[in-house]
């Protein structure tokens, strides 16, 4: 019987190792499970860190070649200033002195600072770094065998008025527009944004007299053309009847297209419309100034004064010095007039390459982020994976930053990887994205041709504002950039990876900074 126990007892202990196969076959299976486990949150890993270097490169690289352009468009194109008399001194009661007019009414004569010739020839004889300047003024004429392109003060249905003088002025004010007056048209500002371009003849230069450049819009409807004349008057502010200046004949020796969208018709008043304006020379503009303020002002010497003045210079490094310089000029107080940097082609240029840089660091802080939060998950997995392997480290005593050192190293390894992708493709791509977005937003710029009501034309013009817009937001930048990843974007980037890892290695295992061995241990499931 003994025996048959024994007999019975040795199959039960057989089994044993049988069972420990089958054991021994689970935990293969386990340790492959494992592997794969890892495999995957590698391949997840290294996704995540491709994502974040190529955002982050793509952005680098964008931000890097758009500076880098601006700032060459700055010493291009950021080579000007404007002087003029502010307005708060324009404005100052105590500018200005009581005088009589041709009627006996009081006036008021400005008496205050001036910008005009004699400043000008003291800036530019004692300022070397000044190439050259435009200085422009605006008055008001009366055309006297043309006529303009029709607007609100031609439409006869507008309403009747009772004084006869009245129904006069407004029948006269269909041929009343704006003159300006520049020594140099090609340095005017609308030239110099696009707004306006020459299409014929030539542009009016210093020394010019009894010069005027036309819209192509006001040559047709009179039948003009380059190397005719037209005659232009000012007239009383009271009683339009009275010529107080002129009959004054102006030779066309040019003819200009505007650029954007200029409504027309009754809703819009004649000199309101770009077609209308007339550019001039400064001294026949000066004269017609001074013959109107001769008749305003009895007992005065008229001398008119340039509205602005924009000086040019060479070297835009020395832009600033030679802002500086003009405290130091004899015969210049300086506080009499405002002075700043002229950025009338400078912001119409880089408007559109800021606009691409400013969406980029949007779109990129926001996938980086993104990603951020999602690697701080997958790194407080990976390391909680391993709780058993950081208790063993912590319990032979090594040290807390070393054990997170040798986390961040091992993602470093994956980041490195990720780099090195990043490298091969960031280039090619961040550049066709870069001239599609700069491409888009060259045009983006470019005015819509808004359409806007009949009502809201006339409501606009009662109150003296303009709804339309006919500058051309002419872009003075290239039409193609070089996004180069060169080696500063790849340190830098680099870096910022090492950081964002850090800092998702730290958050994922901040465990091991709060815990001991024995409570790491305890946690494992």
């Amino acid at each position: 019987m003994l025996c048959c126990k024994k007999s019975r007892a040795t199959p039960i202990k057989a089994r044993e190792p049988g069972r420990g196969r089958k054991e021994g076959k689970s935990d293969a299976q386990t340790g492959h499970i494992i592997s794969a486990r890892k495999y995957r949150r590698t391949i997840l890993l290294l996704v995540l860190l491709f994502v974040i270097s190529f955002s982050l490169a793509a952005g680098l690289t964008v931000w890097n070649s758009i500076g880098a352009v601006t700032r060459g468009i700055r010493q291009e194109l950021g080579t000007s200033f404007v002087m003029r008399v502010p307005s708060y001194v324009k404005n100052d009661p105590a500018q200005y002195e009581d005088v009589k007019d041709a009627d006996g009414n009081t006036q008021k004569y400005y008496v205050g600072p001036r910008l005009n010739d004699d400043i000008i020839a003291q800036i530019v004889s004692q300022v070397d770094e000044i190439s050259a300047y435009n200085a422009d003024m605006w008055h008001i004429v009366w055309m006297e065998d043309t006529t303009l392109i029709l607007g609100a003060f031609s439409d006869t249905e507008r309403g009747t008025w009772s004084d006869p003088l009245v129904d006069e002025s407004q029948y006269m004010a269909k041929f009343k527009t704006d003159i300006y007056g520049n020594t140099e048209t090609a340095l005017y500002s609308e030239f110099r944004t696009g707004s306006f371009e020459l299409a014929q003849g030539r542009h009016i230069v210093e020394g010019d007299r009894n010069k005027v450049l036309v819209s192509e819009q006001f040559a047709e409807r009179n039948g003009l053309a380059v190397g005719d004349s037209i005659t232009v008057t000012t007239r009383g502010l009271q009683d339009v009847r009275e010529i107080w200046g002129g009959p004054l004949a102006l030779e066309i020796v040019g003819i200009f297209h505007v650029n954007g969208y200029q409504p027309t018709g009754s809703r819009v008043y004649e000199h309101d419309m770009t077609y209308n304006w007339l550019l001039a020379d400064a001294e026949t503009v000066k004269d017609l100034h001074e013959a109107s303020d001769a008749m305003l002002y009895t007992g005065r010497s008229p001398e008119a004064q340039y509205d602005n003045v924009t000086f040019f210079v060479d070297d835009p490094a020395q832009l600033d010095t030679v802002m500086d310089e003009l405290e130091t000029l004899d015969g210049l107080n300086i506080l009499d007039y405002e002075v700043a940097v002229d950025d009338t082609m400078y912001r119409t240029t880089v408007d559109p390459l800021l606009s691409i840089r400013n969406l980029v660091a949007v779109v990129v802080a926001a996938v980086a982020a993104g990603c951020f939060v999602v690697l701080c998950i997958v790194f407080t997995m990976w390391v909680r994976s391993r709780r058993r392997e950081v208790a063993i480290y912590l319990s032979l005593g090594f040290r807390k930053g070393k054990i997170i050192g040798q986390f961040v190293l091992e993602a470093a390894a994956v980041a490195l990887a990720a780099l090195i992708l990043t490298a091969a493709v960031c280039g090619p791509v961040a550049g066709r994205i870069g001239n599609g977005l700069l491409s888009s937003a060259v045009e983006a710029a470019q005015p819509e041709e808004q359409q806007f009501s009949e009502d809201e034309l006339w409501q606009a013009a009662l109150a003296g504002e303009t709804l339309y817009h006919y500058d051309s937001g002419s872009y003075a930048g290239p039409e193609q950039i070089d996004f180069t990843f060169g080696l500063v974007e790849v340190l830098l980037l680099a870096a910022l990876e090492l950081l964002i890892i850090t800092a998702a290695v730290c958050k994922g295992g901040s465990f091991i900074f709060t815990m001991q061995p024995r409570q790491i241990m305890t946690t494992l499931s």
